[in-house]
């Protein structure tokens, strides 16, 4: 088991906002988690991230939990598990090129040589598809679809075990959003990497993951395979936002 969160709880002013929350993740596995704002999503989100502390239950990566790890553990888990934001913006430094940027997690945690780091850079952009040539230019200087491809290769640099994307396509226009979403299946099909999708949008969701989650008012309400959303015995939440983006044309191309 690589991801597991059991029986998380979280209060804000003595409000639940995270009840009783329970899954899992296997190595290599995509996991969608949807629900509408407020449902607690980026309150999840940040808590397996280790930037939010839990009232009760545990969060574990592999042997490690956030809530019991040592100094030393923890940066090992930091290492392990990488996230995408949706506001790329403020994951980066305005003063550093993208160069500086993607590098710092490796250098960091001395995981490179100078001499390595064209090389990887090179790799890095090719596996977002970002060419070359933007690792000169500062963030400000770079349009959404390139900042969110650059935030995605920084994510990768460590070849982590998870990559947490937390609404990582919803400020794109819908074409961009299509070939990040190519990209992140073909990465995915190649690598052994595990994906934490959490998204309001389900037609994105449906696309790159293997299960679902559905996340209600802080609770878990439904789980299941791809396959399975049409399935007549999906939970009431579940069938109304699913008929919310049928309604709109949301799933572009069809499912998995």
């Amino acid at each position: 088991m690589l991801l597991h969160v059991k029986n998380v709880s979280k209060n804000y002013n003595d409000q639940p906002v995270l009840r009783d929350v329970t899954f899992t993740v296997q190595a290599g596995e995509s996991v969608g988690l949807i629900g509408a704002s407020g449902s607690g999503k980026s309150t999840l989100s940040r808590c397996i991230l280790g930037l939010e502390s839990i009232d009760a239950g545990e969060i574990r990566l592999r042997d490690l939990s956030w809530q019991t790890a040592s100094r030393k553990e923890i940066k090992s888990m930091r290492q392990r598990v990488q996230a995408v934001f949706q506001d790329s913006s403020e994951s980066f430094n305005p003063r550093w090129t993208l160069t500086d940027s993607i590098l710092e997690p490796l250098r960091h945690f001395r995981m490179i040589e100078p001499s390595e780091e064209a090389t990887k850079l090179a790799h890095l952009c090719d596996i977002v598809q970002l060419p070359h040539a933007c690792m000169t230019s500062y963030p400000r200087e770079l349009s959404g679809g390139q900042k969110q491809r650059a935030a995605i290769a920084r994510s990768l640099s460590l070849n982590p075990q998870l990559v947490l994307l937390d609404e990582a396509t919803t400020a794109l226009d819908t074409l961009t959003q299509h070939h990040i979403v190519e990209m992140l299946q073909s990465y995915h099909r190649d690598q052994s990497t595990a994906f934490l999708i959490i998204s309001h949008d389900l037609s994105v969701v449906s696309k790159l993951c293997d299960r679902i989650l559905v996340l209600s008012e802080g609770m878990i309400v439904d789980a299941f395979h791809c396959h399975e959303l049409f399935d007549g015995s999906r939970h009431p939440y579940t069938i109304e936002l699913r008929d919310a983006f049928v309604e709109k044309g949301r799933f572009l191309n069809g499912l998995n």
